[in-house]
């Protein structure tokens, strides 16, 4: 999933009520569901996005903070 479906995912999960139950789907290509709650439904979430934001960290080019020694002012 990307970024933007987390956090609408995100945002719809806690506009629920603390107790509420939902369903995931275990697989993208499955059409088996199992229920689970809303609060396990949400880590599961907050661990993509983390994962999410780790890989985009290493894709970015590192910026450069400091010149060289060497390097002309």
């Amino acid at each position: 999933m990307d970024a933007k479906t987390l956090r609408v995912l995100d945002y719809e999960l806690d506009s629920m009520a603390k107790n509420s139950k939902v369903f995931v789907r275990d697989k993208t290509n499955s059409n088996v569901f199992f229920l689970t709650t809303r609060n396990a439904c949400k880590q599961d979430v907050k661990n993509q996005m983390k994962a999410l934001e780790t890989k985009e960290e290493r894709i970015r080019p590192k910026e450069v903070t400091e010149r060289p020694l060497n390097a002309r002012q």
